[in-house]
Formats: structure tokens, C-alpha cells, sequence
């Protein structure tokens, strides 16, 4: 439960909602998808039964409790009825405590509210949408697995919509799963971007259609066409197969077709049959054209298939037979293609040939480009001539081979590649023509020549004999498809082929397309029909629908144990309530039929196993409600509050309301005592006088106006262009069409480099077009010079260096590395690149000592990153109001009386506290003081030095200790894998895995020499050396080039003996429980860590007895600046990335997230990515850092989501430095480096306090008189006592350059621009100053 816990914060996190979060959980779903769940649950629980019998099979150790019957995440089941209690105490208790939920709207539709956990959210969009009022720029991001969001989106017709889902790996890369939240890669889907390649995709019908071109109108189209390839609720059409480029056929049929509509075939969810049956007749076209090519052998004018072998051309082609216009179509194609063999550079790419082609000529020219490695299409656009053809294309293959020859000068000679295309095509041209042999015939029967024969018109017998051919041919094809369809229907349905069957066949088909439009955009029509088949019928047996009209009986949803019955298998009926698990399995039963012990599955033409069509009986409602009505009385009480439905729940913080939530799991996690979550019955706002609005909404923004976030490519100007282009996205070179986008705006041009970067250098400009992330250029380059930006204590000046003329890094190299990830990763074409820009991006906002909040760019020039002048975008017409820049408040309205903050004096770094009152410069806190930190960090601090005094040598030096090679030691310490009794087996000690990067916590360790060993791993090989020898000697003599050896290769006839023994000697040894973790990581061992836990325990435990030396006192401080004080919601903005060691201590300054605020911990890991910590109690959302902590305990953060603070790194630094970073611009800012010293000085014996004042930011500079202002113990004595301060020797504060490049070497102010004034309400001098006391 912890783990969903986890995983919907992580979503909560990344989404950041800022108005609603509506997490739906998947109730009973209505029966046409129904009959999916039941299928994959059968085949679920067949899968795991299998699973679990090989394992039995192979002898492996089966745990003695049942195992996880993922089944049982189904509406209805004890399971998800605490999965939904839990939820509802996670919510309550987010709500009130994180600030991030706290002003948003939270509503959960559980398991037991009716419907898909994708639909209901869509229901709420429809419903939101509809009322007065709606903001046509509303953002949405929804979340999920299923492919279905992408129509589901579109059909919203709100462009500001985005999908996050996880990448989804299969094959061997499922290895690669993360085992943390953490790891997890998401995938964010713009529909935004979507929505303009579809564009892109049916732009050519703008001029064509005889009715407006209506994006949104195609939009609903395209996803009608989706219906074709099969989805949720019907199956997809035969022949029609993503992968084989079913998509791409519907669209070119739709292209061609739309125009002879009198409009659209979807009207926002209703379906216009009459246009519908234009599509499906020219699919026809295609499944004759499918079936003439896998079922057409032995037909007349075909190609007998064979296996390509030598003679195998010459034996096809004595029996060709071809029409006149096929012979036409030889002639014409093989002089094409002999015009590209001789001269590939300026021989034409394509042919056009007439579009009025039969089916039959269509198959033969489908078969003779094939033969000639050459490409067809049908009814393609030809410019020439404003009209469809049949185009004949050279493949894009042959074009890569030919240019790839002429870079290697490797070019087939012309007459070698005529003579392969002639022998290819010799079977067609060697054909016969039908009726050349009778006009011969009767040539030589008349005795008179041909030369000399008068001209005569072709003779009708000849015309009759080849068109009596080609009837014959189409009704032999006629003959055998017909045969075909009734084999197809009583195979696969078990279907007479008559009239009736397929009347009724036909109907509830196009009755399902209609249902699904329905489903999509009004939500259901009918919560009992479903399709009553597992196959849809053939295309040609979809006509004459032009009559069809379609209404449905609304109904009422199965209850939760209705819906159990009709989708679990007898395999889980574990899940069921005990009065009805045996109408599954009683021979008596009354539906036992429903239940099928065994079953089959048909593929169907898919690939995986998952996509196959599981042949199990449709259930009969009817007949299964009456069975459950008769078993209702053995229900319990609890079971009968399980099989009702429920309401969405609606949770929202009241400051006003505070109570006691009580434990969702009593015992473990406690009660929430002082909860202000009100929890509610969540209504839909009302649609009385309403209706939904299923097209685009006036207001809405588009393209360049496009809310932030929202990517466009109308940002730039472009043009597009759908062909082959060997786009790669996913890692794999697609071979069909993409939608190419050339960039046509003309990069400005400077006369210098010099003249550009004194122009850009210090400009914002947006980077990864079309995405356009906000960045600061620092740096111009071209092939010869790279002018950049350089700061340094006399200001900012442009520096320039030469750039290498060759090598890895050069100009050359990056540009084209720049153009080709565009073109093979993104599908854009950018032209020449002349010159690169140098853009630190947008890192987030920082807060400057006034309070100001401003941008911060990366500060390390590795983060710089490159881009193209052409896709340089200057300004974008809505600002993120993410990152929006601000003035600073006044004092008492930035700390009002109450709020929370931490101090950052010292002693006391890092405590929290709270305001108790202001003045116009000064806060005055509440702090609970702890003196437990120093000795908390000496106690860490002993036991992580304790762990470092580990030793490790080089394995030159262990090899030579253990008397082995070093190859031997590297061999043993690694995974030696052998065959024992057909088993792979692993007899090595695994202290090592190179090929992953990952080394043993305490045993190994990677070195700039190569791999260490500790003393611990060095006598744990000794003991494997003495205890198998024969294993050294064998690693010795081991040849890694052959396949696994067996056991024997290392103990001969003894194997089964010494195998055993081994087996025994590793697990005795525990060398299988030996934490591996990646070299990059450093980390504390399990011992260290339980030895810390222990260590926090113990001063708890003093605590709790009264210990003086640790209690908790309350101390009020009063005159502190606010750089003194760290509110929780500055944190994003203030908390650098700090630097961390092994046992530090932290402190949790973030109001939102998985850990808590104000929650102290140590840091036990260090990485990359962030620190591990172990925080001293116990959370919700904690977990055990892979087994290396308690539960409950451990989590990764950022290393600015909380203090260190062992090694305070926020120490604030008044004065000058202070005052700089409100003059500076963000040029300066960027390219400052970092003070050197930002921890808060330390002095005197004791407590650390500093025995003699500092002077502070209220240091006023002389005048211009020399007269001497008040200086920090006349404004406010407490700042003595504070180790923040550093000498202020500046003047008054200059005015504002007025540009980037005006010189900053002094302080000197505009004339007239007077000294700060002091204080008045700041106390007068003399006193002790307020501080924390020791």
C-alpha cells in the first residue's frame, strides 16, 4: 500500500496540478468492455497456473503462501475495498499537511462508482466544459497506460492537453525495469503537437473538399478510423494491422474518398453510415487485393510463389500470361527502372502511370515492382496533371545504397546492374500476351505477310478472348474468396455463411462502431450491449449500411459482485464471497458453462501473446443474474456493503475545521490528530439547460498563442513534406512515410562574429523548438571564433578564443551532430548552420536579499547548451507565470505573526521557529532550540569514521596475497555461471559486475587503478580458494569464447557432490545477501546504518526520561534581517544544491512532498541523482532505500530539498556581496562564481558564539562628508551575536546600468542618492544581545 502511497505522490509531484487532481480508479466498467476484462483474466490466471507448475516442475522452493492473484485488482474485492480506505486517510492527511495539495482540488472516484477510471475523468472534463464560464485555455495533463487517451484527448477538442505515461519496455529490456519510483522514465505527449501533425497529415484536402475544411471535424474522423484497428470493444477488421501499415492505407483511402462525401463521416459522435460505406468500399478493393496476393496461387495471370532459387525467374516464365496492357506496363516499368541503373544522379525517381487501374492489374504491377526492388502506390496525387495515378517509385534503399557506393567510390558498374534488372524482370518480359498467338496464327493461315496487310482494326475475337480471360479470372477469384469467407466465418464463429447471420453480423458491428463514438463523446449508451462476436466480419461483407440507424436502452450497470461473476475465471475464485464461488465449479451449477477449465486462443494475426482472441462463452445476463439472486442470502454484512455502488469523493482543506481522521490501518499508521480535510460526497455541476460542446471553444489559443508548456511548430515558419526518411525515435529506423517539417525562416546574419554576440550576448531566447525552453545566450560561435561573456570583479567584458580546427569537439562536428538529431530524432530539416548560439537555461527562480524573486540561469558552463540561429524563437506571446519574476515584499507582509521559518544563525542553524512579531526591517522568532545537534554529529561522526577506516588494496596486490592470477581473481570475483543438471547455475562470489557498473558496499570498489578488494573480500577469497581449488585451477585454463561449461569442466565426476557443497558454502558465507550498488554511488553499509538508527533511538529514549542536556527550549530572538530566516515556501527559491558527506546531518525544509517538514535525518547515500537519507522517525511515505534502512524510514531527495546541517552552506553574506545581487543583472548573476566561504564563521570556546560584534548589512557607508553612520551595535545589538555577517566596505548603492555591459567596478551612486536611513524602531545600543544560549 505504501508503494501506491509512493507512486501517486511521484505522479502528484511531476503533474503539479494546481486547480484539480482527480485520481479515478477503475469501477464496473460497462459489458462491451466486460467481455475484454474477462478475456485477459482468464488468460492471466492460465499464465500464472503454467508458471507455476514448470517451477514446480524444475524443483524450485514454492513459498508456502499463496501467491498474489493480480485478478484480484478488480471492482468489488475485499482488496480494492481497502486499497479505497487507504486512499481516502493518504488524501485526508496530503491535504492537510502538504502545501502543494492544500489549495487544490482533490476528488476520488473509487471502485465502486461506475465506470472506467479514464472515462469518469473525461466525464468531469465534458461536464466542466459545459458550464458557463469554462476557460477555453484550460490546462489538462491525464495519466495513464492506455493508447485509448490519445483519442480520448483529441476528442476533447481542448488543444492544452497532455498524457504523461511511463516508458513501457519489453523483450530482454524489461531487465532494465527501475526498481524505485525514483528511476522510473515518463513520456509527456502533446496533444497540442498532435493536433498540428494531423494537420500536416490532411492539408492536401483543403483545396479539394466541395465543404469547409474543419480540423476538428477531421480530428473526429481520424479517430472513427481508429475503430477499424481494433480497440477495447471491437475487434479489429481482417488484414488491418498497426504493424503492417493499416493506418497509413485508411488515411490514403480517407484522402481520396472525403471528397466524394457530402461531409464529414463522424458529426461529433454520430456516426453518417451513408459516407461510412464509401471508405469500406474501397477497402474492399483492398482485402480482394490482399487475398489475390496470400490465397491467389494457381490463378490465371499470377506468378505461381516459389522459393527463389536458381532457374526458379526462367520456370515462372514459360507459363506467363498477360494482357496487352500488362505487357504495356513491362515495357514502361522496366524501361523506368533501366533509366536508374545506368544513370542513378539524373534519372527520374518516379513514374506515373494511369489511375484507372482493375484489381487485377493491380495485383500484377504489385508483383512486378516487387520483383524489380521497386515501390507502388495507388491513386496518388500527381501535380502534373491535378489528378490520382499509379506511381512507381525507385525504394528508398536503392537510393541510400547508390549514394553510399558514390561516397565510397565503390559504384556498381551501369551495364553489371542492367544486366541483374534484366534477368529479373526476364519472366515478364519473356510473357505471353493473350491474343498475339492467334493475330500470328491467322497471319500465316491466310498466306499473306503482315508488312503487307492492309490496316484493319484489331480483331473482336482477339478483344472477346482477353476479356473472357480476365472475367475468367475475376470470377475464379470470386469462386475461391467466397470459399474462403465461409471457411473464415464457420472456423472462427462457428457461423453459417447465409444471409441472415450476416445481416445480423453486419448490424452489430457498425451498431458497436456506433456505441464506441457514443462511449467517446457522450458517455454510455448503453451499459448492457456489447459485441456479441470474438471476430469482425470480412470487409465485403460490410456494404449496403447506408440504411442503418441506431438506438440504444441506457440500462443500468452490473452491481460490484454482478460484475465479479462475469469476469473472473474458476482459476481466481478465491476473490469471490464464499456463497458464490461454486457456480463456478458444482457440475450442478446453472452457469457453469460460463467457466471453462480449458480454452483456446487464436492470434489472429497478432505477434504477442497478449493480443491473442481467447475463445471462452459470452456471458448471458439473464441467466447470471438469476443464479447470483438465488445465493444473495449467504452474503455477510460486509459483503453486502461491497456489492453497492458508491460516490466520487471530494476532499478540500478548511483551516476552520480540525479533527481526528482515523488510521486506515490501526497499529501502523497512527490516527491524524489536528486533520483540517473536510471529506465529502463529490456532484457533478449540473448540465440542466445545457449540452456538451464538442468542438473547439472561441478563446481558445493556437500555435504561436499557445498557453506555456504547450509546444507549436507554428512558432517558427516551415514547410512540410510525408515521406521516407529513416526517422528514428525509439532506437529503430522507421521505413514508412514521416512527416518531415523544413524550417523556412532565414537566420539573421551579422557582419562579425564580434557584431552578433555584442548583439545576443545577454539576450533570453527559447531553446528546443519546437518545446522552447526559456535560456540566456552567453556565447557565439563559428567555425573560427567563440565570443563569450566573462565576469570578473571589474565587471563584464566579451572574451574571445579561437576554435580548434579539427577534432572531436569542432565547429563542424557540433553543427552536424546539431542538424542530424533534428532530422533522425525530431523529422526536421534545418539547412546550412553557420553559426551556434550558447544558451545557460532557465533554472528556476531565486530570491535576492531584498526578497525580490528573479530567474537564475544554469551557472556551469556544462549545462550550456547549443542551438541553431534558425530556430531561435525571441519572445513568446504568454509568459509561464511559473517563472515570473517579482518584486520583493516589505518585512511584515513577508513574515506575518505565525509563520513558519528556520534559522540560520548559529549556534541553532537549521531550527525551526515561528514569527512573533515585525518591524519595518527586522522579525522577531519563537525558536525551538535544540543542543542536541553537536552531539548528534559527534556520535554520527564516530561511527561513519569508524566504517572509513576500511582498507582496500589493488587486485595486483590480492591476486599476489591469494596466490592467483589476476585474471583468475577477476574471473572468481565476478558471476561464473555453469550447467549443472541442465540448470544454469552461479558459483561465483559476484563481489564485482563490470558489465553493470556496480560494486559490493564494504568488499569492492573501483579506483582511477582499476578494481580494490578490503580486507573482507580478500579473506572471503582466500576461504573460496582453500575451500574449491579445483575452481581456480579450471578459471585458470577457461576459454571465455565457448558456451557455458558444464559443472563437470570443474569437478569432474564429483559434480553433484562439490555442486552441493559449494551451494552450501555461499549461502553459509550469505554471499547472495551482499548489497551491490552502482559506482558512482557511495554509501554507508547496512551494519553502519543499523548502528545509527540504534544511535537515534538512544538519544530518544533520553529525551523522553527527562534528559537535560536534550530537552527542547523555547527562546525568542528578536531584531534578525530576514536573510536570517528561511520561510518553508522560499525553500525552491533560496536552498542552494549543497555538498554532502557520508553522516551528515539534515533537516527537511520543503512544506510539500513525501517527508515531512521539520524532519531530521542523516545521509547514508550520496549520488548524482541526490542524497539517500534515513530520517530519525518513521513516515507514510518512507521506505527502506532498498532494504538498506527500516522501513518507513528512508527516502532520496534533492540536495536543495534540504540543510545540511553538519556543513551549513546557507549561511547568508551581507554587505557588499549583499547588496551586489540586487544591482546585478542576470548576465552577471549567471556568470558569478559562488562565494568561496558560505558557511556561517565559527568563534570562541564556547557554543561557538563570537565574543566581539560583526559588522552587518545595516552598515552604512561613510558620506561624502566622512561623516560615520550607526553602525550594526546601534541599529540592532542582536547581530553581534550572529555568525552571518562579513565586513562592509562598499559605498551607496549605484543606479541600474544601462546595459550589460557598462562597467561595475565601483559603488559609486548616482549624485544626490542618499544612505540608507537607520531603523528607528531597531533598539539602541547596549544590553546583552539576544541569542541563543548554550
Amino acid at each position: 500500500m505504501l508503494g501506491i502511497f509512493a507512486y501517486i505522490e511521484h505522479l502528484f509531484a511531476k503533474i503539479k496540478p494546481k486547480k484539480v487532481f482527480f485520481l479515478a480508479v477503475d469501477g464496473v466498467a460497462p459489458r462491451a468492455k466486460m467481455n475484454q476484462q474477462r478475456s485477459r483474466r482468464f488468460r492471466t490466471a492460465q499464465e500464472a497456473k503454467e508458471t507455476l507448475e514448470k517451477a514446480i516442475k524444475r524443483g524450485e522452493e514454492i513459498p508456502e503462501s499463496a501467491p498474489f492473484d493480480s485478478n484480484c485488482i478488480t471492482p468489488g474485492t475485499a482488496f480494492m475495498q481497502s486499497v479505497s480506505v487507504h486512499l481516502h486517510y493518504f488524501i485526508a492527511k496530503k491535504v492537510s499537511e502538504d502545501a502543494n495539495w492544500r489549495n487544490v482540488q482533490v476528488i476520488l472516484s473509487g471502485h465502486d462508482v461506475p465506470g472506467e477510471g479514464e472515462h469518469k475523468i473525461m466525464e468531469f472534463i465534458r461536464t466542466v466544459r459545459a458550464q458557463p464560464g469554462y476557460d477555453p485555455n484550460t490546462r489538462h495533463c491525464l495519466y495513464g497506460l492506455d493508447a485509448d487517451l490519445i483519442m480520448l484527448g483529441l476528442l476533447s477538442h481542448d488543444p492544452h492537453f497532455a498524457l504523461l505515461r511511463e516508458e513501457v519496455l519489453f523483450g530482454p529490456q524489461r531487465n532494465r525495469r527501475p526498481t524505485s519510483v525514483e528511476g522510473q522514465t515518463f513520456y509527456l505527449l502533446h496533444l497540442s503537437l498532435v493536433r498540428e501533425y494531423l494537420e500536416m497529415e490532411f492539408d492536401d484536402l483543403r483545396d479539394k473538399l466541395p465543404f469547409a475544411f474543419d480540423l476538428e471535424k477531421i480530428i473526429d474522423d481520424y479517430i472513427l478510423l481508429h475503430l477499424f484497428v481494433g480497440n477495447d470493444f471491437l475487434p479489429h477488421l481482417p488484414g488491418l494491422h498497426i504493424n503492417e501499415g493499416a493506418l497509413e492505407l485508411l488515411f490514403d483511402i480517407y484522402r481520396r474518398i472525403l471528397p466524394r462525401c457530402e461531409g464529414y463521416l463522424n458529426e461529433q459522435g454520430t456516426l453518417r453510415p451513408e459516407r461510412l460505406e464509401l471508405i469500406l468500399q474501397e477497402l474492399c478493393a483492398y482485402e480482394r487485393q490482399q487475398f489475390v496476393r496470400h490465397h491467389g496461387s494457381g490463378l490465371p495471370g499470377i506468378p505461381q510463389p516459389g522459393k527463389k532459387k536458381k532457374g526458379a525467374a526462367r520456370a515462372r516464365g514459360k507459363g506467363m500470361v498477360v494482357t496487352p496492357a500488362q505487357h504495356g506496363f513491362v515495357e514502361q516499368v522496366y524501361a523506368f527502372a533501366l533509366r536508374f541503373v545506368e544513370a542513378p544522379a539524373t534519372a527520374p525517381r518516379e513514374l506515373m502511370l494511369p489511375a484507372d487501374v482493375s484489381e487485377a492489374d493491380r495485383t500484377f504491377l504489385a508483383q512486378l515492382a516487387a520483383a524489380l526492388n521497386l515501390q507502388v502506390s495507388f491513386n496518388e496525387y500527381d501535380p502534373a496533371t491535378d489528378a490520382t495515378a499509379t506511381v512507381v517509385s525507385i525504394s528508398p534503399e536503392a537510393i541510400a545504397a547508390i549514394e553510399d557506393e558514390e561516397e565510397a567510390h565503390e559504384m556498381q558498374l551501369p551495364e553489371e546492374g542492367a544486366a541483374a534488372l534484366q534477368r529479373a524482370a526476364a519472366p515478364y518480359l519473356k510473357a505471353t500476351v493473350a491474343g498475339a498467338e492467334s493475330e500470328a496464327d491467322a497471319g500465316a493461315a491466310g498466306g499473306e505477310s503482315t508488312e503487307d496487310a492492309p490496316a484493319s482494326p484489331p480483331d473482336e475475337q482477339v478483344l472477346a478472348t482477353v476479356h473472357a480471360a480476365e472475367q475468367a479470372r475475376e470470377t475464379a477469384i470470386d469462386e475461391r474468396l467466397l470459399e474462403y469467407k465461409k471457411r473464415y466465418y464457420a472456423e472462427k464463429m462457428n457461423m453459417a455463411y447465409t444471409e441472415d447471420n450476416l445481416s445480423a453480423l453486419r448490424f452489430n458491428y457498425l451498431e458497436g462502431i456506433q456505441w464506441v463514438l457514443h462511449y467517446y463523446y457522450d458517455g454510455v449508451a448503453s451499459w448492457g450491449w456489447f459485441y456479441r462476436y470474438h471476430y469482425s466480419p470480412q470487409v465485403s461483407d460490410l456494404l449496403n449500411i447506408s440504411e442503418y440507424r441506431f438506438v440504444f436502452d441506457l440500462g443500468v450497470p452490473f452491481r460490484p459482485f454482478d460484475q465479479l461473476m462475469g469476469v473472473l475465471p474458476p482459476l481466481s475464485r478465491q476473490i469471490l464471497p464464499p456463497a458464490f464461488q461454486p457456480l463456478m465449479v458444482d457440475p450442478n451449477s446453472p452457469i457453469l458453462d460460463f467457466y471453462p477449465a480449458r480454452y483456446e486462443s487464436d492470434l489472429n494475426g497478432k505477434k504477442n501473446s497478449w493480443e491473442a482472441v481467447v475463445k471462452i462463452p459470452f456471458i448471458d445476463e439473464r441467466r447470471l443474474l438469476q443464479a447470483l439472486e438465488s445465493r444473495e442470502g449467504g452474503l455477510t454484512e460486509e459483503e453486502r456493503s461491497r456489492n453497492v455502488h458508491g460516490r466520487p469523493t471530494l476532499f478540500r482543506c478548511d483551516a476552520s475545521f480540525e479533527h481526528t481522521y482515523p488510521s486506515s490501518m490501526p497499529g501502523v499508521l497512527p490516527d491524524l490528530r489536528g486533520n483540517h480535510t473536510r471529506v465529502e460526497t463529490f456532484v457533478l455541476p449540473s448540465m440542466h439547460g445545457l449540452a456538451f460542446r464538442k468542438a473547439l471553444l472561441a478563446g481558445v489559443h493556437l500555435g504561436a498563442d499557445a498557453m506555456p508548456g504547450f509546444p507549436s511548430i507554428k512558432t517558427l515558419p516551415h514547410e512540410h513534406q510525408l515521406k521516407k526518411a529513416q526517422v528514428n525515435v525509439h532506437g529503430s529506423t522507421s521505413q514508412a512515410n514521416a512527416m518531415m517539417v523544413r524550417i523556412t525562416a532565414k537566420p539573421r546574419e551579422w557582419r562579425t562574429i564580434e557584431a552578433a554576440a555584442g548583439e545576443l550576448i545577454g539576450r533570453t531566447t527559447f531553446t528546443s523548438w519546437p518545446y522552447l525552453y526559456e535560456g540566456l545566450i552567453v556565447a557565439v560561435s563559428n567555425a573560427q571564433t567563440r565570443c563569450e561573456a566573462s565576469s570578473s570583479a571589474s565587471g563584464l567584458r566579451l572574451v574571445h578564443k579561437r576554435m580548434p580546427p579539427d577534432g572531436a569537439d569542432s565547429f563542424a562536428r557540433r553543427t552536424d551532430r546539431f542538424r542530424q538529431r533534428y532530422r533522425t530524432r525530431l523529422g526536421v530539416e534545418l539547412g546550412p548552420i553557420s553559426m551556434l548560439v550558447h544558451v545557460r537555461p532557465l533554472k528556476g527562480l531565486q530570491r535576492l536579499s531584498d526578497g525580490a524573486i528573479v530567474k537564475q540561469y544554469e551557472s556551469s558552463p556544462a549545462c550550456e547548451v547549443d542551438q541553431a540561429p534558425q530556430l531561435m524563437v525571441d519572445e513568446v506571446r504568454h509568459a509561464d507565470a511559473r517563472f515570473l519574476e517579482r518584486p520583493g515584499l516589505s518585512v511584515p507582509a513577508e513574515f506575518p505573526d505565525g509563520a513558519r521559518v528556520f534559522y540560520l544563525g548559529d549556534p541553532g542553524y537549521g531550527c525551526p521557529g515561528r514569527v512573533v512579531g515585525t518591524t519595518s526591517k527586522s522579525v522577531a522568532i519563537e525558536l525551538l532550540f535544540s543542543r542536541e545537534l553537536q552531539m548528534e554529529n559527534a556520535i554520527i561522526s564516530r561511527l561513519v569514521q569508524r566504517r572509513v577506516q576500511e582498507t582496500y588494496l589493488l587486485a595486483q596486490k590480492v591476486a599476489s596475497l591469494c596466490h592467483m592470477s589476476s585474471l583468475v581473481l577477476s574471473r572468481l570475483t565476478s558471476g561464473i555461471f555453469v550447467i549443472h543438471q541442465n540448470q544454469k547455475s552461479n558459483i561465483g562470489l559476484n563481489l564485482k559486475f563490470e558489465a553493470k557498473g556496480r560494486k559490493v558496499l564494504g568488499y569492492t570498489r573501483r579506483g582511477p587503478l582499476g578494481w580494490e578488494y578490503s580486507a573482507r573480500a580478500v579473506q572471503l577469497i582466500q576461504e573460496y580458494a582453500a575451500a574449491f581449488p579445483e575452481v581456480v585451477r579450471a578459471l585458470a585454463h577457461l576459454r571465455t569464447d565457448r558456451e557455458l561449461p558444464q559443472s563437470t569442466v570443474f569437478f569432474g565426476d564429483a559434480a553433484e557432490t562439490r555442486m552441493r557443497e559449494l551451494r552450501a558454502w555461499i549461502k553459509a558465507k550469505g554471499v547472495k545477501e551482499l548489497e551491490d550498488e552502482p559506482l558512482y554511488v557511495e554509501r554507508l553499509e547496512h551494519t553502519t546504518v543499523r548502528q545509527i538508527e540504534a544511535a537515534i533511538a538512544a538519544q530518544d529514549a533520553r529525551r523522553e526520561q527527562g534528559d537535560p542536556q536534550l530537552a527542547m527550549k523555547r527562546q525568542i530572538l528578536r531584531g534578525l534581517p530576514r536573510q536570517a530566516l528561511l520561510k518553508p515556501e522560499q525553500a525552491v527559491f533560496r536552498v542552494p544544491e549543497q555538498t554532502y558527506s557520508l553522516g551528515d546531518r539534515v533537516i527537511n525544509v520543503l512544506d510539500f512532498g513525501a517527508v515531512p517538514l521539520a524532519a531530521k535525518g542523516t545521509v547514508v547515500g550520496v549520488s548524482a541523482s541526490g542524497i539517500d537519507v534515513v530520517f530519525d522517525r518513521p513516515f507514510l511515505a518512507g521506505h527502506t532505500l532498498g532494504g538498506l534502512c527500516a522501513n518507513y524510514r528512508g527516502a532520496q531527495v534533492g540536495t536543495a530539498h534540504v540543510l545540511n546541517l553538519t556543513k551549513p552552506q546557507l549561511a547568508t553574506h551581507w554587505g557588499r556581496e549583499e547588496t551586489q545581487d540586487r544591482e546585478a543583472n542576470s548576465l552577471q548573476r549567471t556568470l558569478a562564481r559562488p562565494p568561496s566561504d558560505a558557511r556561517p564563521r565559527r568563534g570562541g570556546a564556547r557554543g561557538g558564539l563570537h565574543t566581539r560584534p560583526h559588522a552587518s548589512f545595516f552598515d552604512a557607508a561613510p558620506s561624502q562628508q566622512g561623516k560615520k553612520q550607526p553602525g550594526a551595535a546601534e541599529l540592532n545589538p542582536h547581530l553581534a551575536a550572529l555568525s552571518l555577517g562579513r565586513a562592509q566596505r562598499g559605498g551607496r548603492r549605484p543606479a541600474p546600468p544601462p546595459s550589460v555591459w557598462a562597467n561595475h567596478g565601483g559603488h559609486a551612486g548616482a549624485p544626490g542618492h542618499a544612505a540608507p536611513a537607520p531603523d528607528p524602531s531597531a533598539p539602541a545600543r547596549g544590553g546583552a544581545p539576544a541569542r541563543p544560549r548554550s
